[in-house]
């Protein structure tokens, strides 16, 4: 976990905080009573429940794929895409 840089690792953390503060959100906007008006609101709920998640996973998978390379070059293996 060391090869992970720290910013890397500052970011996939609030990038997981965010996350669960967006899903959350949207959760209990399901939840109030009364039907769900298609509008501004929604949509931003909506965008930000694909985005922000999304953007997590792909920090994730860049830190890890990242690690994963410096592992290859500091035992001298060739990493799996080459």
């Amino acid at each position: 976990m060391r090869e992970i840089p720290a910013v890397a690792k500052v970011m996939t953390l609030g990038l997981f905080l965010v996350s669960i503060f967006v899903i959350s959100d949207f959760s209990r906007l399901m939840s109030e009573p009364g039907p769900l008006v298609a509008g501004e609101d929604l949509y931003i709920h909506i965008a930000l429940l694909v985005l922000v998640p999304g953007s997590f996973l792909a920090m994730l998978a860049i830190s890890f794929g990242y690690a994963y390379y410096q592992l290859c070059k500091q035992t001298g293996r060739k990493p799996f895409w080459k």
